[in-house]
């Protein structure tokens, strides 16, 4: 009669179950969830299997898309969710048009992959259009 041995669960199997069960508390499916992430859905599958050690990058999108506490990925502790509302879906999914008011606020009050791309997108456009704004601004200060 041989006993089965016991295979020890590590500290990244533990993170990689907690990311899994936050995703699916969210009602988020993998595929989804890899894409707004920016890994395929394989690595997705291995971090959550705990096979695969994840960024630094990737746990703060993680934090950031779906409002996972971090104190609750990586020690178990504490609230699951910095929010308790059950955000929908689609407002996840940063690759598909904001097509609302509501998405959009969404996005600039719980995103800072957003934030910074809407910082991005203004210093472009000052950097390229600087020109014509110090001639607007120059020609407001005269009046």
């Amino acid at each position: 009669m041989s006993k089965k041995k016991e295979v020890k669960r590590g500290p990244l199997a533990e993170v990689g179950k907690r990311i899994k069960i936050a995703r699916k508390a969210r009602g988020i499916q993998q595929k989804v969830a890899a894409e707004a992430l920016g890994v395929s859905p394989s690595h997705l599958s291995e971090i959550e299997a705990g096979k695969s050690n994840p960024s630094t990058d990737f746990h703060l999108r993680l934090s950031d898309l779906y409002n996972i506490s971090v104190e609750y990925i990586f020690h178990g502790r504490g609230k699951m969710f910095y929010d308790e509302e059950k955000p929908k879906e689609e407002e996840f999914d940063l690759s598909a048009d904001v097509d609302s008011l509501e998405k959009l606020m969404w996005l600039a009050k719980n995103s800072h992959y957003f934030k910074m791309g809407m910082l991005l997108q203004a210093t472009k456009f000052l950097h390229t259009d600087m020109e014509h704004i110090k001639i607007s601004f120059d020609s407001n200060k005269s009046k």
